[in-house]
């Protein structure tokens, strides 16, 4: 029976990619971000996330994103002010209407602190440089 669910998911999976990405359009943009190894040797190395890119991409191309469209940040390239900065660059180039993709693979965290959020917790990103970039900050931008 096994033998069969995996057989019939292969087939599907190939299947599915042989299905042409949709004709790429302009107005469709994506920042993947993907973060395996840390500054901080505390944090465990997260080996799948060359396999998470990998993943986004074909989604983003899927979701008809040209190639040109598409930033990606991997490990040691982003930090707090390279995620930051790209996000600047990615408001910069998105008119009204436009459609954005934004992919994280890594390490996230969580806090309880009454000045940023009265009640429940406050969540982020960690940034390569142990660095963290809010929920509150990233809805801001």
């Amino acid at each position: 029976m096994k033998a069969a669910a995996l057989l019939a998911a292969a087939l599907a999976g190939s299947a599915l990619a042989q299905v042409p990405a949709p004709a790429a359009r302009a107005t469709r943009h994506a920042l993947v971000i993907g973060i395996g190894d840390y500054a901080d040797p505390e944090l465990p190395v997260l080996r799948g996330m060359p396999l998470d890119i990998a993943s986004a991409r074909r989604m983003a191309q899927a979701m008809a994103i040209p190639d040109a469209n598409i930033t990606v940040l991997r490990d040691r390239a982003a930090t707090a002010a390279g995620i930051r900065e790209a996000i600047a660059q990615l408001a910069t180039r998105v008119q009204d209407g436009d459609r954005v993709f934004v992919y994280y693979s890594g390490h996230g965290t969580r806090w309880h602190d009454p000045v940023l959020k009265a009640e429940g917790c406050t969540e982020g990103l960690m940034t390569a440089d142990g660095a963290v970039i809010s929920n509150i900050e990233l809805g801001t931008r």
